[in-house]
């Protein structure tokens, strides 16, 4: 939905505030490029409103002093916050943020409450905006009752009644929320890299991190940012930053233990009828919505269940295809298209022009890519961008609710032997941190050091398919792959929504399914197939074969390899004997299993746009 930021002195330091603020704009402009707006606190922590060159006209003419940021006075400032709005609800300056709760206090806020109608029954709102509703919430209630919202959220709330800055990022991590901690300031923005911009030296990369990306292909976890000193409010966390003292202190608002369960009985009949209401929920718009189509299972329902709930508007659905390519899930996807009546785009592209794609798209996602795929989905953004869509649903998350990877199987289906051999790798990779690279591609070229306590997978530990889905859901798989699509859409002015991932009701009724619900002797995710026999081909639904976009990733490695590996950054040698990858990577292309190829290349792209 938007982009936002803050700024707060410990001590003056020669910092201009509004510079900053200014600053921050300029680097979250994707994010929001319907509208911008500041609020600053002096040294008495009085409050000014201010807008800029993209702020509506009509703002400055509502009642209260309304000021533009090049033109406030040069005195100190306390500090402030920035927002930058893409408009999905109510598009008049009703919606216009930070939003002031009272004379002194104000709320910057990334996301959308889908359940903001309900939330305040008694509320009498002066606008059709989420963010209205938001702010009197947090007056009446304080921050006692965040279960109650429905939606993804990161904001900043600012209560100087209190003498309190608090930061809270959604239970799911859908929308991103990264700050640092200074003796000199307090900073926080939607992305990492306006707060590079603070320091007064380069940002470091995190060897630590870089070496896990390589492994295991993870760029955060644990609450750490691929860029030290900045760090990620983890989801589900609250952040307290005291105005008087500087001290911060975090805790979590959400526990995953805290899901209400239910019996399998009951969760079975609830689960359409719970599918449809996320999706409802997520169909509330002023703007175009439309949907990523992949071909498969989840995106595939999720465009069923829009069109049937509405099914007078016009429902556009977004595939990239790879003409020539057997990966590519073109006819799929057609034939949910014909299925559902929505108006299908197919977004072709070409493996020999995705050197082209890949700077603009590493440049959003600032992090180094995981698989073609990313490539793809930020392909079919731009297209829905171009045809005028504000809103995409996305089916991400329905493989970690109800059991999509082939490890769930394994582990239904052969679960003693299963956690025997987790238990005893977890152990081992403990003890001795060079196990993880034993028996991998990489370990025949790795020449870095080996960071110390590699994390493992969560579902490593867990003990039945149920708590390992739980897990997973609430893990950092299923955070990554949401943040790349939040990137991925934000990079063109798109709002990416997730019916499947982080409705609380959903969640509810997919963890109280039996774990013979989820995976059988032949099928994953049996229960979500089951209902989606009622909507969808059974050529979808009774699909085995898992890919994501379609993607010939092996394909284009297969086709490239000998030209890129000679031109990576020279900081890839620091980890990697790239003459040795010479005999490795054809074995890998002829086994297709590239993903750590890829992740070579993907690092070397990063490094070149961001390393100086």
């Amino acid at each position: 939905m938007c982009g936002i930021g803050g700024f707060f002195l410990k001590k003056a330091n020669g910092w201009s505030v509004p510079e900053v603020l200014s600053r921050f704009n300029s680097a979250l402009a994707h994010r929001g490029p319907d509208d911008e707006g500041y609020a600053l606190w002096d040294e008495n922590w009085n409050l000014t409103l201010a807008g800029g060159n993209n702020t509506d006209e009509e703002w400055f003419k509502l009642p209260g002093s309304r000021r533009l940021l090049r033109e406030l006075p040069d005195q100190h400032w306390s500090g402030g916050m920035l927002h930058r709005r893409l408009s999905i609800l109510d598009l008049s300056v009703s919606g216009h943020q930070p939003y002031p709760l009272d004379e002194q206090s104000a709320l910057t806020y990334n996301g959308e409450i889908y359940n903001f109608r309900s939330l305040l029954p008694s509320f009498q709102a002066n606008s059709a905006t989420d963010t209205e509703v938001l702010a009197a919430f947090l007056s009446i209630n304080g921050l006692n009752r965040l279960d109650e919202l429905d939606g993804m959220f990161a904001f900043g709330w600012l209560d100087v009644k209190n003498e309190v800055l608090t930061l809270v990022r959604d239970r799911m991590g859908v929308k991103p929320l990264y700050y640092i901690n200074t003796s000199a300031f307090f900073a926080f923005s939607s992305e990492p890299f306006p707060l590079h911009s603070l320091l007064k030296i380069n940002p470091t990369p995190s060897y630590s991190l870089i070496s896990d990306y390589l492994i295991r292909g993870i760029v955060e976890h644990n609450g750490s940012g691929f860029w030290e000193p900045v760090e990620e409010l983890k989801p589900g966390e609250l952040l307290s930053y005291e105005l008087k003292t500087g001290v911060v202190s975090k805790h979590h608002w959400f526990n995953a233990d805290s899901v209400e369960k239910k019996p399998p009985t009951i969760a079975r009949r609830e689960l359409e009828d719970s599918l449809q209401k996320s999706v409802l929920l997520r169909l509330q718009s002023d703007v175009p919505i439309g949907c990523s189509l992949s071909g498969g299972l989840d995106s595939g329902i999720i465009t069923a269940i829009s069109r049937l709930l509405k099914p007078n508007e016009p429902l556009k659905a977004f595939t990239a295809t790879w003409p020539g390519h057997p990966e590519s899930e073109a006819e799929l996807a057609r034939m949910v298209a014909v299925k559902t009546g929505a108006e299908w785009i197919e977004v072709p592209l070409l493996t020999s022009n995705l050197e082209h794609y890949w700077s603009e798209i590493t440049r959003f996602q600032g992090y180094p890519l995981i698989h073609t795929s990313t490539l793809a989905q930020g392909k079919v953004m731009q297209a829905a961008a171009n045809q005028g869509i504000k809103v995409m649903l996305d089916g991400q998350g329905g493989d970690e609710l109800f059991g999509g990877y082939r490890h769930h199987a394994l582990m239904q289906n052969q679960s003693l032997v299963y956690l025997i051999k987790a238990l005893m790798e977890s152990l081992i990779s403990k003890l001795y941190p060079s196990f993880r690279l034993a028996f991998h591609p990489m370990g025949k070229c790795w020449k870095g050091r080996l960071p110390e306590g590699l994390p493992i997978a969560t579902y490593r530990t867990s003990s039945s398919l149920r708590s390992l889905l739980i897990e997973e859901s609430y893990g950092e798989g299923l955070k990554n792959l949401l943040r790349w699509a939040d990137r991925s859409g934000m990079a063109y002015g798109i709002e990416s929504r997730f019916p499947l991932a982080d409705s609380p009701d959903l969640q509810s009724v997919a963890f109280s399914l039996a774990d013979s619900d989820a995976i059988s002797e032949e099928w994953t995710k049996l229960a979500l197939r089951k209902l989606a026999s009622e909507y969808l081909p059974k050529e979808i639904v009774w699909n085995r074969i898992k890919s994501a976009y379609g993607s010939p990733q092996t394909a284009w490695i297969a086709e490239s390899w000998k030209n890129w590996l000679s031109e990576l950054h020279p900081s890839i040698h620091e980890f990697l004997d790239v003459e040795k990858l010479k005999s490795i990577v054809p074995i890998a292309v002829k086994s297709g299993r590239t993903d750590w190829v890829f992740r070579i290349k993907a690092l070397s792209e990063w490094m070149k746009v961001y390393y100086h």
